[in-house]
């Protein structure tokens, strides 16, 4: 019996007045607004909710304490932009190209300089574009060629910048919602059930990775994700090359997904470059960058906040990289970080209305084979986070360190994996990336169906001793947690990362790369794609009160 459906048995709940409601459970929600819809309890997960009978009263003081920790970062985000920010935007309006490998709407925010800036690159472009009655892509090209200098367009208002900008604007916003209809219709979300699998590429040089891309879907491998590799850094800087790189490998998949890991440094240019070649999924993930790739923390989060809005508003698929961490701490002791950084980046995507169906949450298989019952708590850490996050698709990612395992062993650990994986519905499972060869991936792709299908609804037939192994690790897993995100919550998130709470990896809010990047607006501000972003997050708002749906159904808005 799904879940829900046992609240129509539930003493008293069988007494309300349906007051025009057609069933108990709109009854229920109308006295009970913030339980989730009927939908999120059987949308697959079933029973799984309730195996491990976590306290769901301190799942909702995480939650709340997450919202704590995010509501002044979010405040600084709101007052800040970026260099990247600002291309980004530009290229949004419809600015391409590039001169001399840098792109032509960076040249534009460069020559601008940092004081200018503050009011917005649009704005400069706006006025640009009314002196002298051009297009955007014109405008950009002349300010870039030292045709037309910023001093001579200064008096030009933000009402005459707005009106030339409008209709370009508004352009860009049908052509993500077009972009979005589109994804829609392909179905571009990960069912719940049985685990789907992911084959990851390393790549080097975006150019030698199509025959890697085209045999991965002919063997009908549903996601394909290109990670970068090397010293080269192939996707750091967005390129009018890796561009139609992208959308050459775009527009060949038939019926898969493909993913790639965003720039480290300039996350929101990548997103629109992602949107517009066609990309199903980008993995980004600003926690990761702060702590793995030495990115200054500031210039993380406010970039991240902007890609998120417009990944969103396009349908784009986000994967988490917390996997990455993982493979740099000793997960025995240090698993429970990786729940912290998913309630923060859960508590930070939600204010950048980012869906949980499109949100892909990453934690690692990691069991050693010498640590006694290794193998429940890994079964633990995956059933909590199948708990805590019922409506995101969780990506189940096997740590690259078991390639030097022996062959035997690492063939029982892999199917150890998949076991775990099926027994608490993960939605996305890694192919090994061993075999280059296709027929190599062929027979990992038929052991790994075989594995999937042979234990195809597994879940549905274990339940947990409330006071066995299991259930003990994961309430541990959780208090644990819940103590961390109560110390970050008194020092504050960057003093966190400064203090090097995650991992011992420390982390000076004012150090790493891209701090120049990033700068305050001014009062008077200008960015019609913010405004307008703004404008269709305030309207959804108002239309999910007005039908009595809420943002989470554990957990009250976020504190602005």
């Amino acid at each position: 019996m799904p879940l829900y459906e046992l609240f129509k048995t539930a003493r008293g709940f069988t007494h309300l007045p349906l007051r025009g409601c057609e069933t108990y459970w709109e009854a229920i929600q109308a006295k009970f607004p913030n339980l989730p819809s009927s939908q999120a309890f059987d949308n697959g997960s079933k029973l799984m909710y309730r195996k491990l009978n976590l306290d769901r009263d301190k799942v909702d003081q995480c939650r709340n304490l997450a919202q704590s920790i995010m509501a002044p970062v979010l405040r600084y985000v709101s007052h800040h932009s970026s260099t990247s920010i600002e291309a980004a935007c530009l290229s949004l309006i419809g600015i391409s190209g590039e001169k001399k490998k840098r792109s032509f709407a960076f040249s534009f925010v460069e020559i601008l300089g940092r004081d200018r800036l503050r009011s917005g690159a649009c704005l400069w472009l706006g006025r640009v574009m009314v002196h002298a009655n051009l297009s955007p892509q014109s405008a950009c090209e002349q300010v870039v060629a030292k045709k037309i200098k910023f001093d001579a367009v200064a008096g030009i208002s933000v009402e005459q910048a707005r009106s030339v900008l409008r209709e370009h604007v508004l352009q860009a916003l049908r052509s993500l919602d077009d972009l979005k209809r589109q994804r829609d219709e392909r179905g571009n979300t990960f069912p719940l059930g049985q685990p789907l699998t992911q084959l990851i590429i390393p790549v080097e040089r975006i150019e030698k990775v199509h025959s890697a891309v085209n045999d991965a879907f002919k063997l009908r491998i549903p996601l394909v994700t290109l990670i970068a590799q090397g010293k080269k850094k192939p996707f750091e800087e967005p390129t009018e090359k890796l561009a139609q790189e992208l959308t050459r490998l775009g527009t060949k998949k038939e019926k898969g997904k493909l993913g790639v890991e965003s720039s480290h440094l300039f996350s929101p240019e990548f997103a629109v470059m992602a949107v517009k070649s066609g990309v199903d999924m980008v993995v980004a993930d600003p926690l990761t960058d702060i702590l793995m790739f030495e990115i200054n923390m500031k210039r993380a989060l406010i970039d991240h906040h902007f890609q998120r809005r417009l990944l969103a508003r396009a349908g784009v698929l986000l994967m988490t990289r917390d996997d990455r961490f993982l493979s740099a701490v000793d997960i025995a002791r240090s698993g429970y970080q990786q729940i912290v950084l998913s309630f923060l980046h859960e508590a930070f995507n939600e204010e950048a209305q980012i869906s949980p169906e499109l949100f892909s949450l990453t934690h690692a298989f990691s069991l050693n084979p010498s640590v006694k019952e290794g193998m429940l708590h890994e079964f633990a850490h995956a059933q909590v986070m199948r708990e805590l996050y019922l409506r995101h698709p969780l990506h189940y990612l096997s740590l690259s360190s078991y390639t030097s395992l022996s062959p035997s062993l690492r063939a029982s650990t892999l199917a150890v994996y998949h076991l775990i994986a099926l027994l608490t519905e993960q939605n996305i499972v890694t192919l090994p990336t061993n075999g280059d060869h296709p027929r190599d991936r062929s027979e990992m792709l038929s052991c790994a169906g075989s594995l999937l299908e042979g234990m195809s609804g597994g879940g549905d037939e274990i339940t947990m001793s409330p006071n066995g192994k299991i259930a003990r690790r994961a309430h541990t897993l959780l208090e644990n947690s819940w103590k961390l995100l109560r110390k970050i919550q008194q020092v504050g998130l960057m003093k966190s990362f400064s203090e090097g709470i995650f991992g011992g990896m420390i982390c000076n809010e004012e150090k790493g790369e891209g701090l120049e990047g990033v700068f305050q607006k001014e009062r008077g501000y200008f960015n019609p794609l913010f405004e307008e972003f703004q404008l269709t997050t305030k309207k959804e708002e108002k239309e999910g009160e007005k039908h009595g749906r809420h943002r989470r159904h554990s957990q009250p808005a976020l504190t602005q």
